[in-house]
């Protein structure tokens, strides 16, 4: 792959990474993929799945999609202008929940194994723990110190389970959840503090900004285009359909 083919396939990621933390993940993920794709293609190709009437069918209709995409490109682009300082800050003080850092646990957790075996065992002892909870203890673990607080970002609570996600959302600072089963854990979890996401400043988002701003404008000129095309297609076809009727007659 030369160093062109792999820009043209990052671009759709964004031209400033540098505010992107997951940019270089998402980046190799993608063009691991193209070369996936490229070697089964190349395999594809060789025992002829291309030759097949459905699939050339297929391809030609992905072929004419992505003309259709450059051609909207094509004539898009030199309507497109850079966003003023004004229409910046005007965005972002319209979409402000969407420059915010995530939401914040501050969460006391034990797990505990939640196989067949051990299930009986684990629910028991977490349930003895969150009834101690609930009297005003703290949450003591098997080595008898307090379990630490430690802060969890949503996504992270999100990554041990729906369940475990939804029951920590009912929580109120200081409750503690039911024990819970989520695939081969158990859980018990109690919230010390919920910290809401911080407004990220302007100066560290704006060409975030910029693009989300660019990238409606595209759809809307994209829109108009489109719309234009259909128009212009249904004033057109009635004349095509008079042609058609009389080369019949002939």
């Amino acid at each position: 792959m030369t160093k062109a083919e792999a820009e043209a396939l990052l671009r759709p990621l964004g031209d400033d990474t540098s505010e992107d933390e997951a940019f270089a993940g998402r980046a190799a993920t993608l063009l691991d993929r193209f070369a996936v794709n490229a070697l089964l293609a190349a395999e594809a190709r060789r025992r002829g799945l291309d030759e097949r009437p459905e699939k050339r069918r297929e391809l030609e209709w992905v072929r004419e999609e992505q003309l259709s995409k450059e051609t909207l490109r094509w004539k898009v682009d030199p309507m497109m202008t850079e966003p003023d300082e004004e229409a910046i800050r005007g965005y972002y003080e319209s979409h402000l929940d969407n420059y915010r850092e995530p939401e914040r646990y501050g969460l006391r957790v034990l797990q505990r194994p939640g196989s067949p075996e051990a299930i009986a065992d684990g629910y028991r002892e977490l349930a003895n723990v969150r009834a101690a909870v609930r009297d005003g203890e703290p949450m003591i673990d098997t080595d008898g110190r307090v379990v630490a607080r430690v802060w969890y970002s949503r996504s992270q609570v999100a990554g041990w389970g729906l369940t475990v996600l939804r029951s920590v959302d009912r929580l109120r600072p200081g409750e503690v959840t039911e024990p819970i089963q989520q695939g081969d854990a158990l859980w018990l979890i109690q919230l010390v503090e919920r910290e809401p996401g911080q407004l990220r400043d302007l100066s560290a988002v704006r060409g975030k900004v910029a693009r989300a701003i660019e990238r409606e404008e595209r759809w809307r000129l994209d829109y108009q285009l489109l719309q234009r095309t259909l128009e212009a297609a249904a004033l057109e076809r009635p004349s095509e359909v008079g042609r058609t009727q009389q080369r019949g007659k002939d």
